[in-house]
């Protein structure tokens, strides 16, 4: 959040690449959700970032703040009045190493609050995905952060990805 635009120049939909980007376009929507998981958040700022289709965090030059570490494909965007959120981008690749299931990653801040890291979302299909993960994630109930990818009448896969906000208290010592 430390680079973000101010809140007054986003929207609820994020578009990270340009549309020259290679890759398979996909697009997230979703709902953040206060930690009971039932109240809409809205004002919340997300932020996003991941690989290019070559699974690394490329740099296209100037980048600053958080864009030397994480690259060029990246952004943000404010939760509407309903929590409702909107990402347009790249289906991202797992780094070359082949380790890790190709991801993105997500910060959220509230409006009055501190920024805090999710889970990062994977992708099913993804043979990289460990069973550590999918227990994990199945635990979140519907909050998985593995999504199915399908695809429109439009040739973009789509997914839907609900977030809650992350209850420090039950972070405390991880």
């Amino acid at each position: 959040a430390m680079d973000a635009p101010p809140r007054s120049e986003l929207s609820h939909v994020m578009t990270i690449p340009d549309d020259d980007e290679p890759g398979e376009r996909i697009v997230i929507t979703g709902q953040v959700f206060e930690t009971d998981g039932t109240t809409p958040a809205p004002g919340v700022l997300m932020y996003a970032y991941h690989t290019d289709i070559n699974g690394i965090y490329r740099m296209d030059g100037g980048e600053t703040g958080n864009g030397l570490r994480h690259g060029a494909l990246r952004g943000w965007l404010i939760t509407d009045d309903d929590g409702r959120y909107e990402i347009h981008t790249i289906q991202p690749q797992p780094y070359p190493s082949r380790r890790e299931a190709a991801h993105i990653h997500i910060t959220l801040k509230p409006p009055r609050g501190e920024e805090h890291w999710l889970d990062s979302i994977l992708f099913e299909g993804d043979d990289l995905i460990t069973n550590r993960e999918r227990q994990d994630s199945a635990e979140l109930g519907r909050f998985n952060r593995i999504i199915a990818l399908e695809e429109n009448g439009d040739g973009v896969l789509v997914g839907e990805c609900n977030l809650r906000m992350r209850d420090d208290r039950r972070y405390r010592g991880r």
